[in-house]
C-alpha cells in the first residue's frame, strides 16, 4: 500500500510540472486570417495589412507589445516601409502601408493575447503595378482604415508550399516546444517508481535489524548476562 501511495505522489508531482510548462500555450490563440491573404496579389497603392485572431488582443497604452512591419519588394532593393494607422479592435490588429514597386512583400507581426501570451509570425503577399500608381510620399489617410472589419481568411487556393511556410512561421510545433518538460515528467515518474521499492526494502532491513537486536537482548537477559 505504501509503495502505491509513493508512486501516486510522484505521478502527481510530474503531472503538476507538466501543467505548469508551456503546454498551456496549446490553448492560446492563433491567427485566423491575414490581410492581404497570405500568398495573394494586390495592386499598388495604400493598403490595409493585419492579422485576425479568435480571441481579443491585449490593449495597452500606445499599443505596447503590438507591431506590424512590412518589408519589400524582395531582392536587393528591399526596404522596411513606413507603416501608419496601427490599431487594435477586439481580435483584429492592422495598419496601413503604401506599396508601389511590384514584387513580393513580407509582413512581420507581433501581438499579445488578452491573457498575456505573446505571439508572432510572418506572411507574404505580392504586388503588381499595372495601374501606373506613383508614391504619395507617405501621405496616408488613417480615417479610411478598416479598423473593425474582420480580416481576410488565408487563401484556400494558395499552394501547399506557401501554406506550409506560413504555418511554420506563425505556429511553433507545440510537441517540440514542450518535449523537454515531457521528458522531465517521465524521468520523475521513472525515478519515483525505482525509488519506491528501494525505500521499502531499506525500511524492511531496518525493521529486521531492530528485531534481531531486540531478540539478542532478550536472550542475554534470560541468560543473566
Amino acid at each position: 500500500m505504501k509503495r502505491f501511495v509513493y508512486s501516486a505522489l510522484i505521478a502527481g508531482l510530474a503531472a503538476t510540472v507538466l501543467s505548469l510548462s508551456p503546454a498551456a500555450a496549446w490553448a492560446h490563440d492563433e491567427p485566423t486570417g491575414f490581410s492581404p491573404a497570405s500568398g495573394s496579389t494586390v495592386s499598388a497603392g495604400i493598403i490595409d495589412v493585419g492579422v485576425s485572431f479568435g480571441e481579443d488582443i491585449l490593449q495597452v497604452a500606445d499599443n505596447a507589445g503590438i507591431a506590424i512591419q512590412v518589408d519589400g519588394p524582395a531582392g536587393t532593393d528591399s526596404a522596411t516601409l513606413p507603416v501608419s494607422c496601427v490599431s487594435v479592435n477586439g481580435g483584429n490588429m492592422q495598419a496601413r502601408v503604401e506599396v508601389v514597386a511590384a514584387g513580393t512583400y513580407t509582413v512581420t507581426w507581433r501581438s499579445v493575447s488578452s491573457d498575456g501570451h505573446a505571439n508572432s509570425g510572418t506572411f507574404d503577399f505580392n504586388v503588381t503595378n499595372d495601374n501606373g500608381y506613383t508614391s504619395t510620399n507617405g501621405i496616408v489617410d488613417c480615417s479610411m482604415a478598416r479598423v473593425a472589419t474582420p480580416l481576410i481568411a488565408p487563401n484556400p487556393m494558395e499552394s501547399e508550399t506557401a501554406v506550409a511556410i506560413s504555418s511554420k512561421a506563425t505556429t511553433p510545433d507545440p510537441f517540440l516546444q514542450n518535449l523537454p518538460f515531457l521528458i522531465f515528467g517521465i524521468l520523475l515518474i521513472i525515478a519515483g517508481s525505482a525509488a519506491g521499492p528501494l525505500v521499502a526494502r531499506a525500511r524492511e532491513k531496518r525493521a529486521r535489524d531492530k528485531a534481531l537486536v531486540k531478540e539478542v537482548r532478550e536472550e542475554m537477559e534470560r541468560e543473566g548476562l
